[in-house]
């Protein structure tokens, strides 16, 4: 398994983007059809081997078939193979422990996921309606999507939360970043967002939306939640 991706809009009648006609081999089609967009996952511990994990991967539709070109996933495959695949630091660090003004205090990493996805999909929906082609870059980047309009380029950094939305957590990179290209960073926080637990998998909906265009960052309040303790080099067990 080298890609994962997500469908992120219905099928529409639409020109094909130059970015995708570099690919067509002699003569292209001409004139719109019926396309849908949708985003690559860009995860670090690609590619998955099926021998080294026979119990999920041999069990998948497109395994076992050997051919064709559409397979159903189910909503547990799905989330087993994006936990295997992504970066083990930051899923660790969306797990810690958050006030509950914050991103998900109290939520189950199923929960969480369901809340930065809904995000997630709420602002690519936000930034596809605005003219701009969007591409997930969240699982490579030091923010979440890249949007290009015509000359126009913006980063962004998109939180989702349960709560009101008056803190949000941002790793150091996610910082550094958003210094670095000040005037060129919008951030985008889906706050007191709803969350469906009576289904197998938890399922988030609403929320309100707070765009902030271009991101100061710090014009808002930045707290240091934690230190990195390096031990001195002649340090020894004992």
């Amino acid at each position: 398994m080298i890609a994962l991706g997500e469908v992120i809009a219905p099928p529409i009648l639409t020109d094909e983007s130059e970015a995708e006609q570099q690919f067509w081999v002699g003569e292209r089609p001409q004139g719109k059809e019926r396309r849908t967009k949708f985003r690559v996952l860009r995860l670090p511990n690609m590619p998955l081997w099926e021998s080294e994990y026979p119990a999920l991967l041999s069990h998948l539709a497109v395994a076992r078939a050997r051919g064709g070109t559409v397979f159903s996933l189910e909503q547990d495959q799905w989330n087993a193979i994006l936990e295997i695949a992504d970066d083990e630091e930051r899923a660790a660090f969306s797990m810690r422990k958050q006030r509950a003004s914050g991103q998900g205090y109290g939520l189950t990493s199923a929960e969480r996921r369901a809340v930065e996805r809904h995000a997630q999909t709420m602002a690519e929906e936000y930034f596809l309606r605005e003219g701009y082609e969007v591409e997930d870059v969240s699982r490579t980047r030091s923010y979440d999507l890249h949007c290009k309009r015509d000359d126009d380029e913006l980063r962004v950094e998109v939180k989702g939360t349960t709560g009101d939305g008056a803190s949000v957590f941002l790793t150091r990179n996610e910082v550094e970043h958003a210094r670095k290209f000040a005037g060129r960073v919008a951030f985008f926080l889906v706050r007191n967002i709803c969350l469906d637990r009576s289904g197998a998998e938890p399922a988030a909906r609403g929320g309100e939306v707070i765009l902030m265009h271009p991101w100061e960052i710090d014009h808002g309040t930045l707290t240091p939640l934690q230190f990195e303790y390096r031990l001195p080099p002649d340090s020894s067990t004992g």
